[in-house]
Formats: structure tokens, sequence, C-alpha cells
């Protein structure tokens, strides 16, 4: 029922592409009803511009959903999910109008093999990622123990784009609760644990096509 576009990993990382050029190849991909409304746009665009959202067209895969990232990597995905679980307010890196960071507070759900992120109706942070879906989180976390750093249990970070759901069955299917809010899903491009080891800190990532990376640092 929900969209199965997966966005290239790679696809913004080197590119240097403005938010509005970003928006308009997130619309197209994700197949968004506001498709209809940026066709004028797109017809207006530059050649490049034109060029840019003909290469995002054909850039398929590099995202994943939650259910993957357990399939794959099971005991990292427990990992990632006991830090993000250990509190109820994560927090949320998005991108203001202007391209300035914005640090928010949230709340995350696992939920039928996904990750969702709720908000209230017309929060700053809901308008930034309609605008721009990129996004970051980061788990609660406390401190090691200066004596015992190995009983740290450790933070998880997460990163991708957020996909509004907008369509009544799909919030009905969901559970929503009533009333007028934002919705959205979590297409990950990265998942990471962070952990101490002895003397060593233990850097876990996962990602699409490159699966579980594991770095000691001393």
């Amino acid at each position: 029922m929900y969209s199965s576009v997966r966005w290239s990993r790679g696809l913004f990382q080197s590119s240097g592409w403005s938010a509005h050029q970003v928006k308009l190849i997130y619309i197209v991909k994700s197949g968004s009803p506001g498709f209809r409304n940026i066709r004028g746009k797109i017809k207006s665009l530059t050649e490049s511009g034109r060029a840019i959202l003909s290469v995002a067209a054909g850039t398929m895969g590099g995202m994943a959903s939650w259910q993957e990232i357990e399939s794959e990597a099971p005991e990292f995905a427990a990992r990632v999910l006991a830090a993000m679980g250990a509190g109820k307010h994560k927090t949320m890196a998005t991108l203001r109008k202007d391209g300035s960071p914005r640090i928010s507070g949230t709340e995350l759900e696992f939920k039928n093999n996904e990750v969702w992120l709720g908000s209230m109706l017309g929060a700053m942070k809901a308008l930034d990622l309609r605008r721009d879906p990129r996004v970051a989180l980061h788990s609660p976390s406390v401190d090691p123990d200066s004596e015992n750093p190995s009983d740290w249990p450790g933070e998880a970070k997460l990163s991708g784009l957020a996909v509004e759901i907008t369509d009544p069955a799909d919030l009905e299917a969901y559970g929503a609760p009533p009333g007028e809010f934002h919705l959205f899903r979590l297409d990950i491009r990265e998942a990471v644990f962070t952990r101490v080891d002895g003397d060593h800190l233990v850097i876990e990532s996962w990602a699409q096509g490159r699966g579980l990376r594991e770095i000691r640092r001393k």
C-alpha cells in the first residue's frame, strides 16, 4: 500500500543540488499527487535542471525499510531499536528554508515493518520535511560510566528521507488517531549504532547494498 520507492544512497551525497531541486526529484520519484502541481515548474527548468530530474527518475534502490535491516542484520537492528526505545524523545535534524539546520525533539514509532514520525499540524519541523525530506535522528543518550565504559548502553542514529503519508486509506491502515496531524515514513539511508568495547569505541553502520560494517577506534 505504501510507496515502495527507495532512493539511491549516493544521490545527494555529491550532487550539490538545491533544496528546490531535491524537492522536485522527491515528488517525481515518490509518485506524490503533488507531481500534477509541478508540471509547469518542470517545463520551465533549465536543460541542466531537466537532466537532473531525468537522472533521478532513473535511479532506483539504495534506501531501505526497517524490515530490510531487521532481516539482514537482526542483532544490529535489535541494538538500534533498544537505543531508540531508551527514552520517549529523540533528537531530529531537518533543514530550514534557508538551508541552515534545525534541531527538534520528536517521537518515533517502529510499526508495520517501518519507522514512523508524527508531528503536530503546522509544526516547523514538519514544514521542513515537506520542503526538503532529508532528515537525521539521534537516540536518547546517557554518558558512559568513567569506571566501566563498556557498560554504556550505546546510542543510535538513523538518516534518510521522510515520506509524508496523506492518503486517508494509508492513514487508516497505520491506525492514525483522529484529528489533523503530519505522518511521515522514514526511508532509511543509513543506520548507525555506537558502543564501547573495552578500550575501543565501536561504530557499526548499515546501508543497503553495503550491508553491515564495523569500525573500531582506540
